[in-house]
């Protein structure tokens, strides 16, 4: 029983360590914000099963956090690829894997602008609020220079 309780423990630890990579890497500017979004909706229902499995530790819940890493950690990294912003073309020009992968992540990247995901669309709506709060900014910091001259 000793074990089990420290496993639970190390599964709730762990997951909030993996929780954190979303925030971490947008902020870092190494992703697009919208990864920090997806990430906190995949991190929460992982956190969730965690949790349940540290409260109550039966061989079903065991399972269920077992089953949910199998599609989190797959939907985790596909997403942190997609949202990369450190894809560097000239790196893909020698290696025909990387220019394939180039290509599908483009097309994704493309119909996710499509679609205003993906941190794409606050140069193309007007009505967007990170767009509206970038010019919101510039206008603040302009004004601050005009009275601070």
């Amino acid at each position: 029983k000793k074990t089990v309780k420290k496993t639970s423990n190390l599964i709730v630890r762990y997951t909030w360590y993996m929780s954190s990579i979303p925030l971490i890497s947008s902020a870092a500017g190494v992703t697009s914000s919208i990864f920090g979004l997806e990430g906190l909706v995949l991190n929460t229902y992982a956190l969730y099963v965690a949790y349940n499995f540290q409260r109550d530790r039966t061989n079903a819940k065991a399972r269920k956090v077992f089953l949910t890493s199998l599609w989190y950690l797959p939907c985790f990294l596909a997403l942190f690829l997609l949202h990369s912003k450190t894809w560097k073309e000239k790196e893909l020009e020698d290696n025909i894997i990387h220019q394939a992968l180039d290509s599908v992540l483009k097309r994704l990247r493309d119909q996710g602008r499509h679609f205003g995901i993906q941190g794409g669309y606050e140069n193309k709506s007007d009505s967007c609020p990170i767009a509206i709060n970038n010019r919101q900014n510039q206008k603040i910091v302009k004004e601050v220079k005009r009275v601070g001259s």
